[in-house]
């Protein structure tokens, strides 16, 4: 077994989210993805509606990182 597989040898699988003021939202995602995420990482732009709270409270590791837009040209 190596650190990105679980004790039977299956890869671990990260659910990844970009938020912006998602706290009507989150809850049900993270209710959703919990029974089989083996990590949940929240990458937020600065929520100011208790996103970053709710995400924590559910597990999540929270990253705070400014949005950039999804594509640079």
């Amino acid at each position: 077994m190596t650190s990105n597989q679980t004790p039977d040898g299956a890869p671990l699988l990260s659910v990844v989210v970009i938020t912006l003021n998602e706290a009507h939202n989150l809850p049900r995602l993270l209710k959703a993805v919990s029974g089989w995420a083996d990590e949940i990482l929240v990458f937020d732009s600065g929520s100011t509606d208790g996103t970053v709270e709710i995400a924590q409270a559910g597990g999540a590791r929270v990253v705070d990182c400014a949005w950039e837009g999804w594509s640079k040209t």
